[in-house]
């Protein structure tokens, strides 16, 4: 429901449509890519640079193996945290937030709330440093695909991908 309502609210108040191509232009892709890179070379490096915290995708992971017994769950999880929390999170946190506040700021303010505010939902009460910087340095990848491309498309391809990444074992155990 979140995303119909940022999506409407893009479309109507903005004059905007999210997923309209027609200026895409072939240096997005190249864009899109190269950040894309720098989040998985991050997120694969990630546990070597930080002693990796409890954040609020692990907590709910542990809770969900714990208590579960059945597939269904574990597709519901993986509906949510694959393909329907990157694209609400990045209509909120690039579209909605990007778009309200600072926009276009030419000391990239935007491209700095939005990541503060990724990370800061993702981290637990009492979260540490580290656990805000670990989702604050995607979330400056994905602000900055959104400010550079001006569709919020690529942001979402990236985001997806890596998340699909990181739960591709999950994705396993669910599809065998």
């Amino acid at each position: 429901m979140n995303i119909l309502i940022i999506y409407l609210w893009q479309k109507n108040l903005l004059g905007t449509n999210p997923f309209d191509f027609s200026g895409t232009k072939w240096w997005h892709f190249l864009i899109t890519l190269g950040l894309g890179g720098i989040v998985f070379i991050f997120g694969f490096n990630s546990s070597r640079w930080f002693s990796l915290p409890v954040t609020t995708n692990t907590n709910s992971l542990n809770t969900l193996l714990a208590y579960s017994n059945g597939k269904l769950y574990l597709k519901v999880f993986l509906l949510s945290n694959v393909l329907l929390g990157p694209i609400r999170e990045e209509f909120f946190h690039r579209m909605l937030l990007m778009e309200t506040y600072f926009k276009a700021s030419p000391y990239y303010l935007d491209v700095l709330i939005s990541a503060s505010m990724f990370a800061a939902s993702h981290i637990l009460p009492g979260g540490n440093f580290q656990a805000f910087g670990i989702y604050a340095i995607p979330g400056a990848l994905y602000a900055l695909t959104y400010r550079l491309t001006r569709n919020i498309y690529w942001p979402i391809v990236i985001h997806v991908i890596w998340n699909g990444y990181v739960y591709v074992d999950l994705i396993g155990l669910v599809i065998v």
